[in-house]
């Protein structure tokens, strides 16, 4: 990054952030606000490019700089300001600034279209630093009644004290990476623009974006790349262990099965972070160019220089060999040229290309790039075919042996310490680094990013951080930044507890894997929303990830479950039986006010044993989700639940599962009723009349009779007539015994479970 583009990248980064101060001190326009926090925290390792920072954000909205060397600079970061301000919103900031300190962000779900269902949940977001909100759980974020006059002095005062701790030494891109962390950190939920009624794109969005711009326009003043990726086969990777030989072969093929598929889960998203660090290092650019990150892919805005579009063929085929070559898994990568003319909106111009427009265009280059259309030379990739001399790994199936002792192959083994260095993190030392070494380590090209966990290495060169809540690092050449990935892990004492620890040893089938997925999300980023920007689409990707990560781990916390994937906008995880429904339902109703009751989720839950591999259960979790995802009922589709072979709406399964409660007191408590009872409503379930499928003998009309006549002759208090009478009525509502198949088997569960001696453990 040379010495124009670092100050124009710092200089876009600050140049709205005396809105924060004018939200509660209205003495000053912004700009002169911007002006006086700049001098109050940036630090003199700057040097002569403090001021001309200064400078830059103190004339953003004046007609000339006070340094005539920069007008350049200062034209571009007028004209990003008013591309991003106009990309954003229909009309731009440049006039008498009004408004409160009261003013709120909304919701970005609250502009999802075609949703008549608009209550509960948080349709402002509280004024607040990611640290403040990953302290807080979604009951206090809703019911949050908090002084935003001094939330607001708050975030300046917090922003502030970290700048002047924000030192340049040789690295300049490290300073502006750790300041793209700052503003995220602090402006995520401070409105960018105050004089609508209900703003809706934040601070931190409208900043980077105008970072972006400025340096994209600073090389080409006309065009621009849009820049992506997208990852296929997760699923089947994830899924890919390699089952047991007869010969003895494949005996430890399991053995750390859950410690590698958490350990490969989380692989994911660092093969899609290292790519973007290898696109950054080789195109030069900034954090502020990433506008989506997840397990899945990327988006980038990048500028088109002479020869960008040369190296981004040679950086593509780079990524293509690694992934083909060694991963078992598939990235294509495609870019697209737009123009800067076609960014401000004019939502009433139908021939006016929109951002919408722009993503489908290169959504049909990377589907191209999928398919081998536009591939260069297919001759000329490699693809990886083992020795047939080699023995092949026991854990994966895909790669030769790395050593004989164990059987496995080099990237099988780093997922498992992978696995183990996420699961011994601590509150305190939540972070992982990338380096020039550590246990993971992936090589594009003749660049190798290892990530690790040890931070006094003196090859660190990122600290990347999973909890907002840590102080990241602000100084030196270090970079700090978030990743916003799900990754809680039970413990006691100290130790993560197997998967053997959570269960119930005496159960079968004591273990429930959970998997579940937002429902119609690629319709909803890719059209769905009324405002459809770059911003917005931003917004949509962080607030989603939010739930996936921070709330998601809260949850997690609550129930004792592990999380073992995050995808951005789906979800694996392993809990005991009894937990993973409590799990599931909790996450479900959280996630339903977190997007304000207009975004559903389906998911499929799958019983297994602890001492059983772990490959079954996350195959037939993806079937049950898929099962799931074809539920119809009232017109309505998906927003469904898979359990015990049984697809329910979510509101069903709370039911189920209090009825199988019940069932279990007058089991185990009163003692009314005999053990064999949840058998026996299994086998009723075989005819019920309430449900769409075939069996052997004839379907009942009604379960009355038979549930009468059971209880009658079982029933072991005779004197307490009217408990059997309850007892009945509650299961013979027609909507309970539509599913009692759930609920007859959670209540064997519970059965068994309460024989059993369970140490919960916290």
């Amino acid at each position: 990054m040379d010495e124009d583009e670092f100050i124009l990248a710092c200089a876009a980064l600050l140049h709205d952030v005396g809105k924060i101060r004018t939200r509660y001190r209205r003495n000053k326009k912004h700009a002169a606000h911007g002006e006086e926090m700049l001098r109050e925290s940036l630090n003199g390792s700057l040097g002569e490019y403090r001021e001309r920072i200064i400078d830059l954000v103190a004339n953003h909205h004046s007609e000339k700089s006070y340094r005539d060397d920069d007008e350049g600079l200062l034209k571009i970061l007028k004209e990003s300001d008013r591309l991003s301000a106009s990309h954003d919103r229909e009309e731009y900031e440049d006039k008498l600034e009004h408004g409160g300190s009261d003013v709120h962000l909304k919701s970005i779900y609250s502009y999802i279209k075609d949703h008549k269902n608009q209550s509960g949940g948080i349709n402002l977001m509280p004024t607040l630093s990611l640290k403040d909100f990953s302290k807080k759980d979604l009951t206090t974020l809703m019911n949050s009644s908090e002084n935003t006059t001094n939330a607001l002095r708050m975030i300046d005062e917090d922003l502030c004290e970290d700048l002047k701790h924000l030192s340049l030494q040789e690295n300049k891109n490290a300073f502006v990476d750790n300041l793209v962390t700052l503003i995220d950190q602090y402006t995520w939920a401070v409105s960018s623009a105050y004089y609508y009624d209900q703003p809706t794109i934040s601070l931190s969005a409208h900043l980077r974006l105008t970072a972006a711009i400025a340096h994209a326009r600073l090389h080409n003043e006309r065009e621009f790349l849009l820049l992506g990726g997208d990852v296929s086969g997760i699923q089947a990777y994830l899924s890919r262990f390699r089952k047991t030989e007869d010969d003895g072969t494949g005996e430890g093929a399991d053995e750390k099965a859950a410690k590698r598929f958490r350990g490969r889960s989380f692989s994911i998203y660092l093969l899609v972070d290292a790519v973007i660090a290898h696109i950054r290092k080789e195109l030069d650019v900034g954090l502020y160019s990433v506008i989506t990150q997840s397990s899945g892919g990327f988006l980038m805005l990048v500028p088109l220089k002479s020869d960008t579009e040369e190296k981004l063929k040679k950086i593509r085929k780079e990524i293509e060999k690694m992934f083909m070559d060694h991963r078992g898994l598939g990235m294509a990568i495609g870019w697209v040229r737009e123009r800067f003319e076609d960014l401000p909106r004019d939502d009433s111009n139908e021939k006016r290309k929109n951002f919408r427009v722009m993503r489908s265009e290169l959504t049909i280059e990377i589907e191209r790039r999928k398919r081998g259309i536009l591939s260069d030379d297919p001759s000329s990739i490699d693809f990886y075919t083992p020795p047939s001399s080699s023995r092949l790994c026991n854990a994966c199936g895909l790669r030769p042996i790395d050593s004989e002792s164990d059987g496995k192959c080099r990237i099988c083994k780093e997922e498992e310490d992978l696995g183990a260095l996420i699961a011994k993190m601590s509150e305190s030392k939540n972070f992982i680094t990338l380096s020039d070494k550590g246990v993971f380590t992936i090589e594009i090209g003749k660049q190798r990013y290892s990530y690790g966990g040890e931070m006094d290495d003196s090859g660190v060169r990122e600290f990347l951080f999973l909890d907002p809540n840590i102080q990241p690092f602000r100084s030196g050449d270090k970079v700090s930044r978030m990743l916003l990935v799900g990754h809680y892990t039970p413990k006691k004492d100290g130790k993560v507890k197997t998967f053997e620890d959570i269960g119930v040893k005496s159960i079968s089938q004591d273990l429930c894997l959970f998997k579940g997925d937002v429902d119609n999300f690629g319709y909803i980023s890719s059209g769905g929303l009324v405002k459809d920007t770059i911003s917005t689409f931003e917004t949509l990707s962080l607030y989603t990830s939010l739930f996936f990560s921070t709330v998601l781990d809260k949850i997690a916390k609550k129930h004792e479950t592990y999380v073992v994937y995050s995808g951005g906008d789906d979800v694996t995880a392993v809990a005991r039986f009894d937990k993973a429904v409590e799990f599931a339902i909790d996450l479900r109703d959280s996630f339903r006010r977190w997007t304000l009751n207009r975004v559903t989720m389906s998911a499929g839950m799958f019983n297994f044993s602890g001492d059983k591999p772990i490959r079954y259960a996350i195959e037939m979790g993806e079937e049950y989700l898929h099962r799931s995802k074809g539920f119809k009922k009232n017109g309505s589709e998906k927003d469904a639940v898979t359990i015990f072979d049984t697809t329910l709406p979510w509101n069903e399964l709370s039911k189920q599962n209090e009825v199988a409660k019940i069932i279990n007191e007058y089991i185990v408590g009163c003692k009314h009723i005999s053990h064999g009872f949840p058998y026996f409503l299994n086998s009723l379930n075989d005819y019920n009349p309430y449900v769409d499928h075939i069996c052997k003998g004839t379907l009942i009309k009604v379960p009355d009779p038979y549930l009468y006549y059971y209880l009658t002759r079982n029933w072991k208090e005779q004197k307490c007539g009217h408990k059997m009478e309850e007892f009945r009525e509650k299961i013979l509502n027609e909507q309970v015994f539509k599913y009692i198949k759930v609920a007859a088997s959670l209540s064997a569960l519970y059965n068994k479970k309460s024989d059993g001696d369970v140490d919960d453990g916290k």
